[in-house]
């Protein structure tokens, strides 16, 4: 489902994060690390071309540290975003991701209301 050079970008930095299949699956290995009893749903999508856009909410328990950022909450956080994929041969080549990371660090209490 994924290419091999798959690349991950972010609106709120120039950089672009590490390529490849194995940068996607140690991003997979940190969340599920983390996070446990996750439930993703997909609000709302559309397809046109070879671009697929995500509307999604994400409810997890944060029972481990995530990035190296806080220790566990044992709290259960919610947190939304959009991506949009870009296929080619029938595999993710790019994503483009913007997510509530208020919502997410003050879920990880990082962030006081």
């Amino acid at each position: 489902m994924i290419a091999r050079d798959h690349s991950r970008r972010f609106p709120t930095t120039r950089a672009q994060r590490p390529r490849g299949l194995a940068a996607f699956e140690e991003l997979v290995r940190a969340y599920h690390s983390a996070f446990t009893n996750s439930k993703v749903e997909v609000l709302t999508q559309i397809a046109e071309g070879d671009l697929v856009a995500t509307r999604w909410r994400i409810t997890a328990t944060n029972t481990g540290e995530y990035l190296n950022l806080a220790k566990p909450t044992n709290e259960r956080i919610t947190w939304t975003g959009v991506l949009i994929d870009h296929f080619e041969d029938g595999r993710i080549a790019e994503t483009w991701v913007s997510w509530d990371k208020y919502r997410f660090f003050q879920g990880l209490g990082l962030v006081k209301t």
